[in-house]
């Protein structure tokens, strides 16, 4: 068989070899069910690297079951034509498709319908709200349109994957056989993080370090909320309290953002960071604050929560199948930096040890075996039925 996956995200190539921000299973968890002559076809655009430099930091994707097709960026509505002909070709020469909801994604399901071929729609986000809280007026304008492609193409998949086990799915319903798995790679558990993580907080004095992992320059990840409640916050503990973010992108709009609030000191830019120095970073902080616009289930919240870490964070997205409500700020709900304050100010010893405990147990169930069966059996099964 020959199998198209399609998204409009990038992947970077550098002389020949491909590379991914998250790991070499993001694509070959796809493969569970293939033969040998088997091939998954992965159409998207490239980002070039010219330097080694650039790639060191991510995960080489070569399998030789993988191929990897150049198309055109979805940013510019000038490339519609030109990814509509690029899917139209992936599609005709394929058995069956794997489609990433998307622009392109979109374009695949209706040409599929057309040539009566069936797909699997993988649904990692949920577009509609990505876009409708954009910095742009422009990407905002295209909320509406986007939800309805994207509604349109799941609710039309032959299959569906999505990452949460409630929110997408009542976001953007299914009739057909559904999985709802996070697609999260965490290594395995190792229990001496929550003693370790119980010691910590009981050694706590005077600073209190809370962290955010996410692009510095993408409105979206919200940390300009972080920094708006640490003046509010001051007012209210005699703590130190420090914000360490990590992400790549432009920190100039933060940064003057901290000058403004008169909190430049407490807030401390990492830089990037390996995803190995994600997870010590995440052993030395006191508590893990995420307070994203839209997610669907994120991967960093249950990277901390493997860390024993306590966490808050905003109720967007599948964020309350994963955090306790008591510890969660809303956007529904008038300044999020103020509820962000006083749930900072509330996290004491005893509540920090109580989240900790919860959170490391909570974490369980995402654990990497746990969860690349269920994918495994899913996608076996589909390519069961599709070969018969």
């Amino acid at each position: 068989m020959r199998i198209a996956y399609i998204q409009d995200q990038t992947i970077t190539e550098f002389k020949g070899e491909f590379f991914h921000s998250k790991s070499i299973r993001f694509f070959s968890k796809f493969l569970s069910g293939f033969n040998e002559t088997d091939t998954l076809e992965v159409y998207c655009p490239f980002d070039y690297a010219n330097e080694e430099s650039v790639v060191k930091r991510y995960q080489n994707i070569y399998n030789p079951q993988i191929h990897y097709h150049s198309i055109p960026l979805c940013k510019k509505i000038s490339n519609y034509m030109k990814i509509k002909n690029a899917v139209t070709d992936a599609v005709s020469k394929s058995d069956l498709c794997y489609l990433r909801v998307g622009i392109a994604g979109y374009f695949a399901s209706k040409v599929c319908k057309k040539q009566g071929k069936k797909y699997v729609a993988i649904v990692n986000e949920d577009l509609y709200q990505n876009t409708k809280v954009h910095r742009k007026i422009i990407v905002r304008l295209s909320s509406l349109p986007l939800k309805y492609m994207a509604r349109t193409m799941i609710s039309n998949a032959n299959y569906a994957c999505y990452v949460t086990k409630y929110y997408l799915q009542s976001k953007y319903p299914n009739k057909n056989k559904c999985l709802g798995c996070s697609d999260v790679e965490m290594s395995a558990l190792d229990e001496t993080q929550i003693i370790r993580r119980l010691s910590h907080i009981e050694k706590q004095k005077d600073t209190l370090v809370i962290g955010t992992a996410g692009a510095v320059d993408v409105r979206l990840k919200a940390q300009d909320v972080v920094i708006r409640a640490l003046p509010i916050l001051n007012r209210k503990t005699d703590k130190k309290v420090i914000y360490q973010l990590i992400g790549t992108g432009n920190k100039d709009r933060l940064l003057k953002l901290a000058k403004k609030m008169g909190v430049e000191s407490q807030v401390e830019f990492m830089g990037e960071m390996k995803h190995e120095d994600v997870l010590k970073w995440m052993e030395n902080l006191d508590i893990y604050v995420h307070p994203s616009r839209s997610e669907g289930l994120p991967r960093t919240i249950i990277e901390a929560m493997s860390r024993a870490l306590p966490c808050i964070c905003s109720d967007v997205g599948g964020v309350s199948e994963l955090i306790n409500k008591n510890w969660l700020i809303s956007y529904k709900r008038q300044n999020p930096s103020k509820q962000l304050a006083n749930l900072l100010y509330l996290m004491d010893t005893e509540w920090q040890k109580k989240q900790a405990e919860e959170n490391f147990d909570r974490v369980k169930l995402y654990s990497t075996d746990v969860l690349y069966k269920k994918y495994d059996d899913f996608f076996k099964e589909i390519l069961i039925n599709e070969r018969h």
